[in-house]
């Protein structure tokens, strides 16, 4: 009963930090609006930009103090039009006030990240020493963020970014000096970090750097430091970094079947693809690596 109790607690907690991850979102994309001037924005940026800052003015002092408002009609929204999944359902995914669709990515983000919650701490609670588990938590909402802001826009904010650098380098921090603290902490620790960041940061960096960010941006390899941070071990990065490849070339040739386009000349944003790798990996971590111990064993 309590663990029931603790894991509603946990989706509670979840979705509502999904619905502050795509209300974070909105203001972030408003004020980069904002910032950039309108002659260099395209014909849908330009739109947004009317929608969102010449109309209805949605960020107006600053991302953390402004209030939450419709990204149609620019009405104020009330306490109980922001519960997290209820609100969405009990209004059909519409506006109270205008009755435009909302659309589904804040109830997905809901949704999913109230399952991230209750999964890690099902997963990671006897395994991982409870600070990296709410540090964890925390990155969690910050990749929500990034994740849906690169598949809107292809995107990623600078700020967020080393946000989540930072949170992954604590997480880093926290592990070894746990480690130390047993008495386990050796140089392979250390030098599995660095092989991480390596095979993870530095690739997507080099090939930034060679194909002036036609390839990857430089925005995939900030996620890739995080992910190098977050793992800790080149083992996990060679699996991340094939799964986050793997998944990149399902979708490209899917969308080419389904949208009938070119593969060479589709863009589709990569640090989702990241993201889902990261987050599959971190959590089956321990089983990936008893899995390639077994087969170095047999082998």
């Amino acid at each position: 009963m309590l663990l029931f109790l603790i894991f509603c607690y946990l989706f509670t907690m979840g979705a509502a930090a999904g619905s502050y991850a795509i209300a974070t979102l909105w203001r972030l994309r408003a004020q980069e609006l904002r910032t950039t001037p309108v002659t260099k924005l395209d014909k849908s940026a330009q739109s947004e930009y009317n929608r969102l800052i010449k109309d209805q003015k949605l960020v107006v002092k600053s991302v953390r103090t402004d209030h939450s408002r419709c990204l149609y009609c620019g009405h104020r929204l009330a306490w109980y039009d922001l519960i997290p999944i209820i609100s969405w359902l009990t209004l059909h995914g519409k506006c109270r006030y205008c009755k435009k669709s909302i659309g589904s990515t804040e109830v997905i983000a809901e949704i999913g990240l109230g399952v991230l919650f209750v999964l890690s701490y099902a997963v990671l609670k006897n395994i991982v020493w409870w600070p990296s588990v709410v540090l964890w938590l925390m990155l969690l909402v910050i990749l929500t963020i990034l994740f849906f802001y690169d598949l809107k826009w292809q995107l990623l904010p600078t700020s967020v970014l080393w946000l989540g650098i930072a949170l992954s380098v604590a997480m880093a921090g926290v592990n070894i000096y746990n480690q130390h603290s047993q008495g386990t902490l050796t140089s392979s620790i250390i030098y599995g970090y660095l092989m991480a960041w390596t095979i993870l940061a530095g690739l997507y960096l080099l090939l930034s750097k060679i194909s002036h960010e036609k390839w990857v941006g430089s925005g995939d390899a900030y996620v890739a430091t995080i992910m190098a941070l977050v793992l800790g071990d080149w083992r996990l990065a060679f699996v991340s970094l094939f799964l986050a490849n793997f998944l990149g070339c399902v979708v490209v040739f899917g969308m080419a079947v389904i949208k009938k386009k070119n593969v060479r000349r589709m863009r589709v944003a990569f640090a989702p693809m990241l993201i889902a790798s990261l987050i599959m990996v971190y959590l089956l971590q321990w089983v990936i690596l008893q899995k390639i111990s077994w087969l170095m064993f047999d082998v």
